[in-house]
């Protein structure tokens, strides 16, 4: 770590007379250790206060001599009075240094690792099992055998006589941020599980219906029985399927709901919208605005939509803010913005899901000239 810095760097950057090298040099100081940030906060005040107004403090073991440093931190909003301050600087030191009770350091990209196959499953009463470690699960609960094997969940209809009045027990499938999983269900029906994503199930489907609910992101291919339509059920609208294949994408912090048809047909009614049943064919996605009430419907290229569960990562003119949100669950992080402007710009690619996140990071930086720096698991956007 280096200690010391030219103390002219600080006195033209205080100044607004820096150049972008010079900035860089003072950024990288700067995130070096907690004491450099304090040092230069006390050098802001005391030019503020017109105690520092001589440029020949620009030997840095003089001006660290000059300028004790005390213990106590103190928060970056100090800094808005530095009009020449760039903001840029601003907002990396607001993401490295705002919180006073956990220091974080700056984090290599190439170590932050994709998303793994990792999920808790809660049964009926309750009782919580992390998947993560468990290579070999089996349990016996009313209607069915449940498994886990090679981080795949499954169950099996135990055979055993129907009652009328039959009481159904539930299990609940929750993925994490930086998670994915596999489930297949009692009756047969098959579910990929996006991050940050919770299926509940019947352990054992009775009735006339299969329901089920979900939040977040899930691939379905539904095992056909006219007997006994399969529902999904998200906030604010119902999926009723016979037999076909789709994807649900339901975050509850998102604005819209989108269902994409890969295979059959599929209906969705709207819990608020007193219309007809709305009836998709292959290739078509709805879109459903919660706040809105609105639904609308489009053709759309299902191998994007559903690039996820095949191991890949496909945006197509999209936002770098709604480009962040997946990448963001996927990999467990968190992206910080210096532009709001950055946010809207126009995002095509076509990448690995199981990179490390630098290998995206690299490519977008090359195409579009942004620049992204981590700082454990927040990812600085320049």
């Amino acid at each position: 770590m280096k200690r010391f810095i030219d103390f002219e760097i600080i006195w033209r950057f205080l100044h607004g007379i820096s150049s972008e090298e010079e900035e860089q040099v003072l950024q990288n100081w700067l995130s070096e250790d907690k004491s450099h940030v304090q040092y230069f906060e006390k050098v802001s005040r005391a030019v503020k206060d017109g105690e520092l107004e001589d440029e020949s403090l620009a030997d840095s073991q003089v001006a660290w001599g000059k300028m004790k440093l005390g213990n106590k931190s103190r928060s970056l909003f100090r800094f808005k009075f530095l009009a020449v301050a760039s903001v840029a600087l601003i907002a990396a030191l607001f993401v490295v240094f705002n919180n006073d009770e956990e220091d974080m350091t700056m984090t290599p990209l190439a170590e932050i690792q994709p998303g793994i196959k990792k999920a808790t499953l809660v049964l009926n009463d309750g009782t919580a099992h992390n998947l993560e470690n468990k290579d070999t699960l089996v349990i016996e609960e009313r209607g069915a055998k449940i498994e886990n094997n090679h981080q795949a969940l499954s169950y099996t209809e135990k055979k055993q006589p129907r009652l009328k009045k039959q009481k159904v027990e539930y299990n609940t499938l929750q993925v994490p941020r930086g998670g994915e999983y596999f489930l297949t269900l009692s009756d047969g029906t098959r579910v990929w599980m996006n991050s940050e994503s919770s299926l509940r199930y019947p352990v054992a489907f009775v009735g006339k219906k299969r329901v089920v609910d979900l939040q977040g992101e899930a691939f379905f291919e539904v095992a056909h029985n006219e007997k006994q339509p399969f529902i999904v059920r998200t906030e604010g609208q119902q999926i009723k399927v016979l037999g076909t294949s789709f994807n649900v994408k339901a975050y509850s912090r998102e604005a819209n709901i989108q269902t994409t048809l890969a295979e059959g047909r599929i209906q969705l009614t709207l819990d608020k919208l007193n219309i007809s049943p709305v009836v998709l064919t292959p290739g078509k996605q709805s879109n459903y605005e919660k706040d809105a009430g609105k639904l609308t419907t489009a053709e759309v290229r299902v191998q994007d939509v559903i690039a996820w569960k095949e191991g890949r990562l496909v945006f197509r003119d999209v936002t770098m803010g709604e480009m962040a949100k997946e990448l963001e669950r996927w990999y467990d992080v968190e992206f910080v913005f210096q532009t709001p402007s950055v946010r809207s710009m126009k995002m095509t690619a076509n990448m690995k899901r199981y990179e490390n996140i630098d290998k995206i990071l690299n490519l977008l930086s090359k195409t579009n000239e942004l620049k992204f720096t981590a700082y454990e698991r927040k990812i600085l956007v320049e």
